[in-house]
């Protein structure tokens, strides 16, 4: 078989290195491989939204640097030919709102989507903002996505592979190469990776065929699939199931890092009031969830976290009886923008809403334990809920949507039947089911093997930094790390981007 890989950015890790083991693993058993490697035409992508050409040409250099140590069988082809130009319209694409930037098309193709979540992701604000300054930005990224649109289908018409492989998938540098195989009818695989620097544990590889990792139907077969497929016993997979939650409850690093480490166990807000029926809301950090896909979005109930939150508050506005809590996730703790004020707001808005800062002290499990009813909106927290015991309703998309384990409202008037009414918890088979599907590591993923995508931890000024082993400099993965922070935290520094962000970017895992 014939397979297509987009190698995309070299800066952010350890993508590059996971797609060159899975390049090397199917040319093992006798694939051919065609890797295509952006050779920077100052285009924005994940890694560089303001379109710095000093961080474009540090990652055209690692890029190179890699593919001379790992391509020795494959066929190298760049994104962008350099002798020829490429006619898009010069329209302005001025957009007025998000549903205008997601719905977004070129050739039938949806574009809109990855755009704006490569904008979301990058700044971790869900509220895009529409100033003409950003207007202009965005038009300039529609551009040259079309841009990297045309390149990429031209390379797929030339070399009509079988498949197509890319990492993650969801942002516009990527999401052309899924666009364009699904034009085309060419099957495509997404590669995910678990555990990380996040976790302090090595990273496996997980594959998604003809879908996103976040397809929830997909997602639902994938747990019962993971439980059905283990060699292990229904008392073994029950224990590890039930330990992820306990674990969790602990404050340990499952799957994910800690968010309750900081917090102080048993303590609730000072004025809770046990005479009254006292509901929790988790909201989940929305730049996470936003702009995922169409179909991801069908999944929720209203068209944001800060809108369905106003509309359950200022429905029992007048139940003098209910209290509701929102416990704000933290991981928006540092974060100062529209999504995070505006949820900090509510307590000025609304009498009958205590707000959770990201960062305050209240302890997440104490909140569950004494809450009547939790509401979230797709965080871990919803199935955690269902395990302890608690009534959990679920508004928005989540892997474990389908398990059974929330009480899921199709409408705004049974979400408010379901807050008012007498409820009982759910079976909580799903929740365990869930919880062994995040930790299993046998059936849904795999090990490198061809490529060492291991990392180091590193403090150096009292930052921590990771290198990669597979990403040398000299023989050094630490002086290929330091190269790339100087490009990117001093150089950039001093040359303009061609298309700069208008405002601060967070993103930071590069």
């Amino acid at each position: 078989m014939k397979y297509l890989f987009y190698g995309g950015s070299s800066i952010t890790m350890p993508h590059m290195g996971v797609l060159l083991n899975e390049a090397l693993a199917l040319n093992d058993r006798g694939d051919e491989i065609i890797w295509v490697y952006c050779n920077a035409k100052c285009q924005s992508c994940i890694s560089n939204m303001n379109s710095n050409p000093v961080v474009c040409r540090n990652c055209v250099n690692r890029t190179h640097r890699i593919l001379n140590k790992y391509s020795k069988k494959m066929i190298l082809i760049p994104l962008f030919n350099k002798k020829e130009s490429i006619r898009i319209d010069k329209k302005e694409y001025l957009f007025s709102n998000i549903d205008e930037v997601k719905g977004f098309t070129y050739l039938n193709c949806n574009l809109g989507y990855s755009i704006a979540s490569a904008y979301i992701s990058a700044t971790r604000n869900a509220i895009m903002s529409f100033s003409e300054r950003h207007k202009q930005y965005y038009s300039k990224l529609v551009s040259q996505t079309i841009e990297r649109f045309i390149c990429f289908e031209k390379i797929v018409k030339e070399c009509r592979p079988d498949c197509i492989i890319v990492f993650n998938g969801r942002y516009f540098d990527t999401g052309v190469c899924v666009e364009v195989a699904k034009k085309y009818s060419i099957d495509y695989q997404i590669k995910e990776v678990l555990d990380g620097p996040r976790c302090g544990k090595p990273f496996f590889i997980e594959t998604f065929f003809n879908c996103s990792a976040f397809d929830i139907n997909n997602k639902t077969e994938r747990i019962h699939d993971t439980w059905r497929k283990s060699l292990l016993s229904e008392i073994e997979k029950n224990k590890i199931g039930i330990q992820f939650y306990e674990r969790k409850r602990r404050g340990e690093s499952v799957g994910d890092k800690s968010y309750v480490e900081n917090q102080q166990v048993g303590l609730l807000p000072v004025k809770w009031d046990m005479q009254k029926k006292n509901i929790v809301i988790f909201n989940s950090s929305d730049d996470e969830l936003a702009s995922v896909g169409a179909d991801y979005d069908s999944y929720s109930l209203f068209q944001s976290q800060y809108v369905g939150i106003c509309s359950i508050l200022d429905h029992f506005k007048e139940e003098t009886n209910m209290h509701f809590y929102l416990r704000m996730h933290p991981n928006l703790s540092k974060l100062d923008n529209p999504f995070v004020n505006d949820l900090l707001g509510l307590n000025d808005k609304f009498d009958n809403v205590t707000v959770i800062a990201p960062a305050a002290k209240i302890s997440t499990y104490s909140l569950l334990d004494a809450a009547d009813k939790i509401i979230s909106f797709g965080s871990t927290m919803g199935v955690e809920a269902n395990y302890w015991g608690k009534i959990s309703i679920l508004l928005s998309a989540s892997e474990y949507y389908n398990l059974g384990v929330c009480y899921v409202p199709t409408n705004v008037q049974e979400l408010y039947e379901l807050i008012k009414s007498d409820l009982q918890p759910l079976n909580k088979d799903g929740a365990i089911k869930y919880a062994f599907y995040l930790l299993d590591r046998e059936v849904r993923c795999h090990k490198s093997s061809f490529v060492d995508i291991s990392f180091v931890k590193w403090y150096i000024f009292y930052k921590t930094i990771y290198t990669f082993s597979y990403d040398k400099l000299l023989h050094s993965s630490f002086l290929s790390r330091l190269e790339s922070l100087i490009y990117r935290k001093i150089f950039a520094k001093f040359v303009s981007g061609r298309n700069k962000i208008p405002e601060q970017i967070f993103l930071d895992n590069i």
